[in-house]
């Protein structure tokens, strides 16, 4: 007799680049097998569609869904939801039919999107309607307190809200022997585009530069301003020191995080970065803005260097930089830092320790009611 608690995932498909489907992957390669059997459903759409087909293809992954409630029966369904329109109102419907048909569900909202979340104060019918949505599940996940506190003034009780973290291989990603020796590398690894700050990150590398000629930085991952960084670096003649290595993952993204001495994300917003878990884990020092659930964890002088303007300042990133280059002493105490705390809160076994008690909660306390 199979006793396992079936959970149902439902997330975009994993072939999509983004923290969401990090996280997901990473659920499904490590879950205890004794205990759960898990079943991934895949939601979402592809860019190529135009908007006026979405409720359509709403319509369409609604009833893939119902058959898949149908033939998989699971205990739990634990939704990944972005903090976007249509992604949302998708999964809304997705709960809505769930909770009818007596699914206990968990809604983790894997990013925050501000144009949106200001809706939540406005007392008007946007505010209901976001309401109606997250009071839906039974248990909503999010990457910050800030997030939480938004949530808690849109009228939903702080008990169904838990804040969570991304999560991290820490074994893949601990270097053998990190030197932090000249010439140094700078690393960024983020969606390439204009709210990550890496034109900010550009003009602070040219100020660095004249100090420091062999300095070098590499800019890892894909997005709709790649074509654009790429040019102006042409243009100023820096193909030398800065590369635009495109999207990647596994052993060739590790391999990066190995080789750089600090990894630096300059972005105007975030929900929790992946990326930080994985320079915690790589030993590296992190520079990077208070923004999203980096203002729960990051603290100055600790992990790394907080940039504290914003929009981020050119100058005052090459300020940090510079500081921690020429401090080795405070880069190697921050290394080490690093390296302890992404294996005590954000290694993949730690995260999904407390997912299972999560999920053997909501079993236990509110169960399936099909």
């Amino acid at each position: 007799m199979n006793n396992k608690i079936k959970i149902l995932l439902c997330s975009v498909s994993l072939e999509t680049k983004g923290g969401v489907t990090n996280y997901v992957k990473l659920i499904l390669e490590n879950y205890p097998k004794e205990k759960y059997q898990m079943d991934h459903f895949v939601e979402g759409y592809s860019s190529k569609f135009l908007k006026i087909f979405y409720p359509f293809i709403i319509l369409i992954q609604l009833l893939k869904f119902k058959e898949t409630l149908k033939k998989f029966n699971p205990d739990i369904i634990h939704i990944n939801p972005s903090l976007a329109w249509v992604a949302v109102i998708r999964d809304y419907i997705f709960t809505l039919y769930a909770k009818k048909k007596g699914f206990p569900v968990i809604f983790c909202v894997g990013g925050w999107d501000k144009s949106i979340s200001r809706h939540f104060h406005k007392k008007n019918i946007l505010s209901r309607f976001f309401y109606k949505i997250f009071d839906s599940p039974d248990i909503i996940m999010v990457l910050a307190n800030s997030f939480k506190d938004e949530l808690i003034k849109l009228g939903i009780q702080p008990k169904k809200i838990q804040v969570t973290t991304m999560m991290v291989e820490t074994e893949k990603f601990r270097p053998e022997n990190r030197l932090f020796e000249p010439p140094y590398i700078l690393l960024f690894c983020s969606r390439i585009e204009k709210l990550k700050g890496i034109y900010q990150l550009l003009d602070a590398f040219q100020l660095i530069l004249r100090k420091y000629p062999k300095l070098r930085l590499f800019y890892v991952g894909h997005g709709s301003e790649l074509s654009n960084l790429k040019k102006k670096i042409s243009d100023l003649k820096l193909e030398e020191n800065i590369q635009c290595v495109g999207h990647k993952s596994g052993m060739e993204k590790i391999h990066f995080f190995t080789q750089a001495d600090i990894m630096i994300l300059p972005s105007f917003t975030e929900g929790f970065p992946n990326v930080f878990c994985e320079a915690l884990a790589a030993g590296l020092p992190f520079i990077g803005t208070h923004v999203g659930g980096l203002v729960d964890v990051f603290q100055d002088g600790k992990q790394g260097l907080v940039i504290k303007t914003m929009p981020p300042d050119p100058q005052e990133i090459a300020e940090k930089i510079m500081n921690l280059m020429e401090n080795n002493t405070l880069m190697k105490q921050m290394s080490d830092n690093n390296l302890l705390e992404a294996k005590e809160k954000y290694d993949v076994k730690v995260v999904m320790g407390k997912l299972d008690v999560l999920y053997q909660d909501i079993h236990d306390r509110i169960g399936k009611q099909v």
